[in-house]
């Protein structure tokens, strides 16, 4: 028995086959352009998804030799509170307007002047600094600047939701994302009116709300002509790509946590129900997965997008073509050690450790003799020094660190982590865990596992451990402080 997960990420489709016991079977990759056609614009092609999909499905077959009766269950996650408008058809009726987009920070201040920012707080879950990135006020800024968009649509879908879409001819949103748009109070199982109203939409836009668990539908005819599966296979609903991102690495119980390093970053904690996280800081949460265990993380908008950036401005050529282990091995060769440069990896602006929508990256510290050795490894420690502070927001007092993401294959940035945590390390077999957490959920709802833990601990393998050096620990303790300094002095700079 095998298991499909399949992840919209910020950058490209991944797809895993895993077995019934853990063993993943293949894994594939797909890019597709982000747009940014103004500051603070960020925008894709929901077409661009679905054709990644089947493209990632159809390399995972011919990696693994196996066949469509193989595939028994199908999940899918994807970043969320991401717009995604399509007609009656299916069809998308403009660009997806992502999460990270920053473009109606006037509607969010709309959003608090007629609700009351502390009040639409208390009834939502939200939090003020989160409130221009919400669905919300990019429908209320659509509406205002480009309304036939919004006119032609029938359905508003997250990404997940839309490839869910296209397999079953059925739409539907799990209430975790949900919970995320600023249309669903607290308690609440359906869009509020008044919510639906400020941003100018019809309540019967959004989907029924379903559990992340529960089987939305099952591949149609005319999907399996296009994606290559077996009609009649099980699609659950499935979630955002941070929750997926936990269960697939096995935090499910607290004092184990996740670094998930992808075009962003993101920490999740398994935490005890209603466990109190610092409001300073953006966090997601999702109840109702696991019994007295409520899982939350928190995500910096710059990680393995900051090394793209890097490799594509620096040499003129993409990521794909980069040699990372020869930028490594250059590390190693011509850096002394920690804090030599300091970068602020905040290209896109900052969810955490605090929420800034203008704040931008730098380095600092920079003279003659340096290298882009110096660079690289400046980026790579500015990275783990603001998911370290995310870590400590979450969970006080973590045991260890998980690894995983795209960033968790390169074992000269595993041990930076660990030598800036002063806490191992652990490596799991696959370190896609959104892909991994989005086939749990379909193995689940399949009827396969009776429960989410059960099919973690099945799923899940860690391979290996990286432990921290405690001089270097020492030492980045006080290039930290100099980090965290930067950044809050830096903040109230404007360009």
């Amino acid at each position: 028995m095998v298991f499909l997960g399949l992840d919209i990420g910020t950058s490209g489709c991944k797809g895993v086959f895993i077995g019934l016991s853990g063993n993943v079977l293949a894994y594939a990759y797909k890019p597709y352009p982000t747009f940014r056609h103004q500051t603070g614009w960020i925008e894709q092609d929901p077409r661009d998804w679905w054709q990644a999909a089947i493209d990632v499905v159809a390399h995972c077959f011919h990696q693994s030799g196996l066949h469509k009766d193989d595939i028994k269950a199908c999940g899918v996650t994807g970043h969320f509170s991401t717009v995604v408008l399509v007609d009656s058809e299916g069809v998308p009726t403009g660009n997806a307007i992502l999460y990270s987009d920053f473009r109606a920070t006037k509607e969010a201040q709309e959003l608090g002047d007629k609700f009351g920012f502390e009040t639409f707080t208390n009834r939502t879950g939200l939090q003020r600094h989160y409130f221009a990135n919400l669905p919300v006020t990019k429908l209320r800024w659509l509406i205002k600047h480009d309304p036939e968009r919004v006119r032609m649509a029938r359905w508003i879908l997250e990404p997940n939701d839309y490839i869910n879409l296209y397999l079953t001819r059925k739409a539907g949103a799990d209430h975790v994302q949900m919970g995320w748009s600023g249309l669903v109070g607290r308690g609440e199982t359906t869009v509020n009116s008044m919510l639906a109203d400020f941003a100018g939409c019809d309540a019967s836009l959004w989907p029924e709300r379903i559990h992340p668990v529960e089987v939305l539908g099952t591949v149609t005819e005319k999907a399996s002509k296009e994606i290559d599966l077996k009609p009649g296979i099980p699609v659950v609903a499935g979630t955002g790509d941070g929750i997926c991102g936990i269960l697939g690495a096995g935090v499910v119980k607290p004092g184990v946590v996740v670094d998930c390093a992808g075009s962003t970053g993101i920490v999740g904690v398994a935490v005890e129900h209603d466990t109190f996280i610092d409001e300073e800081i953006f966090t997601v949460r999702a109840e109702g997965l696991i019994k007295n265990v409520d899982l939350a993380y928190s995500s910096m908008a710059n990680a393995g997008n900051c090394l793209e950036w890097f490799v594509s401005a620096w040499s003129g050529r993409s990521d794909q073509d980069i040699d990372f282990v020869s930028l490594e091995r250059e590390c190693v060769l011509e850096t002394e050690g920690p804090g030599e440069v300091i970068f602020l990896p905040y290209l896109d602006g900052a969810y955490s450790p605090a929420v800034d929508p203008e704040a931008r990256g730098a380095f600092l510290g920079l003279s003659a003799h340096h290298r882009r050795s110096h660079l690289y490894r400046a980026i790579l420690e500015g990275v783990a020094y603001g998911m370290a502070e995310v870590i400590y927001k979450l969970e006080d007092r973590p045991e260890a660190i998980r690894a995983a993401g795209g960033g968790a294959a390169s074992d000269f940035w595993l041990q930076i982590k660990a030598d800036i945590l002063g806490l191992p390390v652990e490596r799991i077999a696959c370190v896609h865990t959104g892909c991994i957490g989005a086939a749990i959920l379909g193995a689940v709802g399949g009827g396969f596992y009776d429960s989410v833990i059960e099919a973690s601990d099945n799923l899940v393998k860690i391979t290996g451990r990286v432990e921290p050096d405690p001089y270097k620990h020492r030492k980045y303790l006080d290039v930290a402080k100099a980090f965290n300094n930067a950044f809050s002095c830096l903040r109230d700079i404007k360009i």
